[in-house]
């Protein structure tokens, strides 16, 4: 049980005449088969890492169980239910400095997370980022039928893969203040939000 900020080591106990264990993980505590992941394992743990072949576990709350297969192929009764909740770190913002006054257009720069396997920059004049500005390096962003709350949250975004970026074209379009924020992006998973910051241009 816990809140962890990467996906955890899952262990338990021997049991004798084990000849594997299998371990289940969901995230509702049904563990219905199209919402759960069933793993065999030869040891007494094991670190889940992806939730499938190409998807890493999202933020959450999950649900974890496991149980001894005989010799036979036969499986014992599952454990009780564990839980943790999982809370993907969050980069800090670096540069610039909160509220700095800026030529132009600046670098922003902030820490690694690992294992990120790049990074969302959105900028937005608005401090909510509801009015976040709708474009990509490559012009708009596409209209994939996203809901409404997913769209805002990819408005106004460069992705990089680094920790460090320039808003620039139609990205960074006026002088004033400007609100930024970064989270961690790998495969289809989204992490949290940093905490924003502003700069003046």
């Amino acid at each position: 049980t816990g809140t962890v900020t990467e996906p955890p080591l899952l262990t338990w106990s021997q049991v004798d005449g084990a000849a594997r264990y299998e371990v289940s993980l969901s995230q509702d505590q049904e563990f219905d088969k199209d919402r759960s992941r069933t793993m065999t394992i030869w040891g007494t743990g094991s670190t889940f890492i992806k939730f499938n072949e190409i998807q890493r576990l999202v933020d959450g709350t999950w649900f974890w169980r496991v149980r001894a297969i005989d010799g036979a192929g036969v499986g014992h009764t599952w454990s009780p239910i564990g839980r943790f909740t999982l809370i993907s770190a969050r980069p800090s913002l670096t540069a610039p400095r909160d509220g700095a006054t800026v030529v132009g257009s600046p670098l922003l720069r902030w820490t690694p997370v690992e294992p990120a396997c790049g990074y969302q920059v959105q900028t937005s004049t608005d401090p909510s980022f509801e009015k976040a500005e709708t474009t990509t390096p490559g012009g708009s962003l596409p209209d994939k039928g996203l809901p409404t709350e997913e769209q805002k949250d990819l408005e106004g975004t460069v992705s990089t893969e680094v920790t460090a970026a320039v808003p620039t074209g139609s990205v960074f379009s006026s002088e004033g203040t400007w609100y930024w924020r970064v989270r961690t992006a790998c495969d289809d998973q989204r992490g949290q939000w940093s905490a924003s910051r502003n700069f003046i241009s």
